[in-house]
């Protein structure tokens, strides 16, 4: 099915879905057509997909790497910082800040919830949220609802407004890679604004950044090599509905050259039956087997381990299997779904993967 119907998220608007050719829902029921005239042979023909083979994908030298590393690099100029407005919530202090972008002379807008019955300094998380941003033309308090769990674990969170997104549309349309300057100078952008939000970050005495932690919902998760590699001071990472999309961006931009270069252990979850971004498909080139590592088969991998769900666990709910690689299975987990190899033991690791389906 291509296109959401009501009741659906709204990033399904322009998303494609799988289902059977026998349901009927209220959300779509029949879909009939007819035809003025005999349609063209190229529309039934067969839809091919394009797959990119990462295990052959070579990435680029540490030198070439260097040289993309100079196209992030930004002058720390003033942030001349500003809260724009103060509101309590349930779950404690929202504010509104905003401070100078790295580029352009423009301004970055971002929201800092702080925790209500929690001391500071916080240990803080900042969020990169999903295409739904692109999407909509105004940031809305109830896109935070299902990460309200921050709030409430005594965490501050801070979402700031990216280039291309919400109030800063600027024409970006998909955040499906492509080989465009347009998209390699937003995913640029991306990174400039992350950076400049734990600049911002550093200036506040209430917040903790030797415990920043970096959240990426969908694109948040699928871009996050790219900005986990580049900015050094996020201590760890989690990534929901995260992976390597099949479609290509120019090189100083494509995933398959920052994934190895991630230093920081990474909490990775995606949806066993998620369309376009499954449990076990584009998972597989940041999880590569330990074996494929160090043969080079897969050289553009992060260092984590994905584990499998539970035999006879029930799909309905969120698989968190906790076996560290090189522990055996006393962590409580029920072991790696890849080759066995006890032995890896170099580099930040995985403590849990798994994967989860609505109910």
């Amino acid at each position: 099915l291509l296109g959401g119907g009501f009741g659906e998220p709204a990033y399904m608007f322009h998303g494609q879905d799988a289902q059977s050719p026998w349901d009927r829902r209220p959300n779509y029921g029949v879909r009939c057509v007819k035809l003025a005239e005999a349609p063209a042979p190229a529309s039934a023909a067969p839809i091919s997909v394009f797959l990119r083979d990462f295990a052959r994908e070579v990435p680029v030298s540490d030198e070439v790497f260097r040289a993309f590393r100079g196209l992030y690099a930004y002058d720390k100029g003033e942030l001349d910082a500003r809260v724009e407005e103060k509101t309590t919530t349930e779950d404690g202090t929202r504010e509104k800040v905003s401070f100078n972008a790295a580029y352009g002379g423009e301004r970055v807008t971002a929201h800092l919830f702080l925790p209500k019955g929690s001391i500071p300094p916080y240990q803080v998380v900042v969020y990169f949220p999903p295409d739904l941003a692109i999407y909509s033309d105004k940031w809305s308090l109830a896109d935070l609802r299902i990460y309200e769990f921050v709030m409430k674990s005594g965490r501050a969170l801070l979402y700031p407004i990216c280039k291309g997104t919400f109030e800063r549309q600027d024409g970006l349309k998909s955040d499906y890679p492509e080989p465009t300057a347009f998209y390699r100078d937003h995913v640029v952008a991306w990174a400039k604004d992350l950076g400049r939000s734990v600049d911002y970050l550093e200036t506040r005495r209430d917040i903790d950044l030797e415990r920043l932690a970096y959240l990426g919902a969908s694109t948040g998760g699928e871009v996050a090599p790219v900005l986990l590699s580049l900015e050094p001071r996020f201590k760890s990472a989690i990534l929901i509905g995260g992976g390597f999309l099949h479609t290509r961006a120019l090189a100083e931009v494509d995933k398959i050259n920052f994934i190895g270069r991630v230093r920081v252990p990474v909490l990775m979850l995606n949806g066993r039956y998620d369309f376009i971004l499954p449990h076990g498909v584009v998972d597989r080139p940041v999880l590569p087997s330990p074996r494929h590592a160090r043969e080079g088969q897969a050289p553009g991998h992060l260092r984590v381990r994905a584990l499998a769900p539970p035999a006879g666990s029930d799909p309905r709910k969120p698989d968190l299997v906790g076996q560290v690689p090189g522990s055996g299975a006393e962590a409580g987990g029920t072991g790696p779904v890849n080759e066995p190899d006890d032995q890896w033991r170099e580099g930040p690791r995985l403590v849990v993967s798994g994967a989860w389906t609505d109910p």
